[in-house]
């Protein structure tokens, strides 16, 4: 046998010491990575549970304008010598469906985004014939709730960006600007370009977003539902959207509200460096008309 290296009664103790601190912090690391995996798995079930509550909705968001105009269309056919009837269910059903084309076009992009699809489209935009526009695709909206819509702009109008991005980004925030304003109420749409940035505002004097949830609304799948948010359809997919869209853009959105007091969305745009002289048509479903150096026209 070799030599055996004897230890004394001190060191054998203080080897011993050594050893439990090892196992103890083995046993913390196991215990911290243990409570990580639960922490992982809660967040999955609660992911689950948001997703298939945000299917829910979805089903019915669009369900529901689908019922409509197909029972309009019913009405259109069982009374088409009624020329007034057929005017007024006409009118409806364009209604149903300028909703409906927007709240698929939310759908379609979060799925795009979230399949790492959507790439900026630079062209040269007419910023205020879009606002303008965005503001006319929810002037019912508004007119049912005796909202009114004042548009602010600088002499300065053409600005590089996508166009399709900002048309969407736009109606959410005006779409949501509606839904939660009071009625008789004011929504100021705001704009500005300074140098080589894009500023809009979209400020509404609704009910207004508590503190603690700014940072909650941008979460895709996520709708507040706690105080007076709750009483207000959706399917919180809408701001996500937004602030993917401007991230894509390389933007900046910030929110200023204090519940009951209304909100204000800024979002901050850098004008787009790579012009793309085959580009014809948006992709967002709405007509856009370009004219001399890209320009959009509506």
């Amino acid at each position: 046998m070799g030599n055996q290296i004897k230890l004394t009664d001190a060191e054998l103790l203080n080897e011993l010491k050594i050893r439990f601190e090892q196992n103890q912090k083995i046993l913390k690391a196991q215990k911290k990575m243990i409570r990580q995996v639960e922490d992982l798995n809660e967040k999955l079930i609660e992911s689950e549970r948001l997703k298939g509550h945000f299917l829910s909705n979805i089903k019915n968001e669009i369900n529901n304008p689908l019922a409509a105009i197909l029972g309009l269309s019913n009405s259109i056919m069982s009374n088409a010598h009624d020329k007034d009837k057929v005017a007024i269910n006409s009118a409806l059903i364009h209604k149903e469906i300028v909703n409906l084309n927007f709240q698929l076009g939310n759908i379609f992009c979060a799925a795009e985004i979230e399949a790492g699809e959507k790439s900026p489209e630079i062209s040269n935009v007419n910023i205020c014939a879009l606002i303008e526009s965005v503001i006319d695709m929810f002037a019912d909206t508004a007119k049912q709730k005796n909202i009114h819509i004042k548009f602010n702009y600088t002499s300065k109008t053409s600005f590089k960006t996508d166009a399709a991005k900002l048309h969407l980004i736009l109606s959410n925030l005006l779409s949501n600007a509606i839904k939660f304003g009071g009625e008789c109420s004011e929504i100021t749409v705001k704009t500005d370009i300074d140098k080589d940035q894009l500023i809009i505002n979209v400020i509404d004097n609704g009910v207004g977003i508590a503190e603690e949830y700014h940072a909650a609304i941008f979460d895709r799948f996520k709708q507040l539902e706690s105080g007076t948010m709750k009483a207000y359809e959706g399917h919180g997919l809408g701001l996500s959207v937004v602030k993917s869209l401007v991230d894509i853009l390389n933007g900046e959105i910030e929110v200023e509200s204090v519940e009951g007091y209304g909100s204000a969305f800024t979002i901050k745009l850098p004008e787009g460096l790579t012009l793309r002289d085959d580009l014809q048509f948006s992709s967002s479903g709405n007509d856009f008309l370009f004219g001399d150096d890209n320009e959009v026209i509506f």
